[in-house]
């Protein structure tokens, strides 16, 4: 190993273990903890009997934007195209004037630009009215953020009920977002009545279509034995498949999985890979603290060298999930499209 490699190596572990005790005081960490998902609100109480509390993402991380992308990893319901963090005065007027000559994606673009407040005053209220337009039109990407204003009460009176419809009409369109929520509304019993066989049917029709957020929880569910026979083989082979596409909580998880080896062999080199990995990949502020401060004490007991090959390992796993995302989707572009409802 060379001097450089050494140092690194030795700056890293350094930080990590500060960061690790910084994290002692703020946090009570849980290391068998999962990382699942939450499509309801932050005021719902509870999660999947079993598994651990989600971790909750705000709503602008639950919407679907960038009408027609197909769901991808690795922000957990986000799409392969990102909106841009300004949106110039040209951009919006051409989106103006596509959506007066009838196009669908450029209104639900634009409902997406009132909710999260680019180019234009934030009002929830105007984003709904886009994504209603949209929705008239047969766009699922705006049906399914639909669903979401009303299941966090954005822009209008939250209504659970009124949220499973939009996404079971999304769904039908043929989003994969929208069939994640319907396993998430089924699982906590949000609209209708709670259901763990059902959210386990609906996450296993979206795994099937490709979605990485699904396998996710489907994974956890299998890991668990909630809603489905317990099987960590099955589990460890839909987190792998979920993780291999880069989302981050899926990384996470089978990080977990290698370093207490549940369906799979225990390996501390690759389980701190995917724990680095999840971090380079993205994870709510919440995950973050506690994989860092897990990362940091699985780093004062590896050895150097073995630092130096989990860390090279997190490169190529993330470089690998690079390249999936960019190969062309197995299944038809379904209608999944921002990042913002999931």
């Amino acid at each position: 190993m060379s001097f450089f490699d050494c140092a690194h190596v030795v700056l890293r572990a350094a930080l990590c273990i500060c960061l690790m005790l910084a994290a002692r005081f703020a946090l009570a960490v849980d290391e068998a903890t999962p990382i699942a998902d939450a499509a309801a609100p932050s005021s719902r109480e509870g999660g999947l009997a079993g598994l651990a509390q989600p971790v909750f993402e705000p709503p602008s991380s639950r919407l679907a934007h960038e009408p027609g992308a197909r769901e991808a990893a690795p922000t957990e319901r986000s799409s392969n195209t990102k909106s841009p963090s300004v949106v110039d005065a040209a951009t919006l007027r051409n989106l103006y004037e596509s959506a007066d000559q009838g196009s669908s994606s450029a209104m639900a673009s634009l409902g997406t630009l009132f909710h999260l407040g680019m180019g234009v005053p934030q009002d929830d209220v105007e984003a709904l009215d886009w994504y209603r337009r949209a929705a008239d039109l047969g766009q699922a990407d705006a049906m399914n953020n639909i669903g979401t204003l009303y299941l966090t009460g954005h822009g209008t009176q939250q209504d659970y009920a009124e949220a499973m419809k939009w996404y079971q009409r999304a769904a039908d369109a043929g989003s994969l977002l929208a069939m994640g929520n319907i396993a998430e509304l089924y699982a906590h019993g949000l609209g209708v009545e709670r259901s763990y066989t059902e959210a386990s049917r609906w996450f296993q029709l979206a795994s099937t279509q490709g979605s990485a957020s699904a396998m996710n929880s489907l994974g956890l569910m299998y890991d668990t034995g909630i809603g489905v026979a317990q099987d960590h083989h099955v589990a460890a082979a839909l987190i792998k498949r979920s993780a291999a596409l880069g989302y981050g909580p899926a990384m996470a998880n089978l990080g977990s999985m290698y370093e207490r080896g549940g369906g799979v062999e225990a390996d501390p080199v690759e389980a701190y890979a995917w724990l680095d990995a999840a971090l380079i990949a993205g994870l709510p502020a919440q995950a973050r603290d506690v994989i860092v401060y897990r990362m940091g004490a699985m780093s004062a007991r590896l050895k150097r060298e073995d630092l130096v090959l989990a860390m090279k390992r997190a490169a190529e796993i993330v470089d690998a999930a690079r390249a999936a995302r960019q190969a062309p989707p197995a299944i038809g572009a379904q209608g999944a499209a921002t990042q913002l409802l999931r």
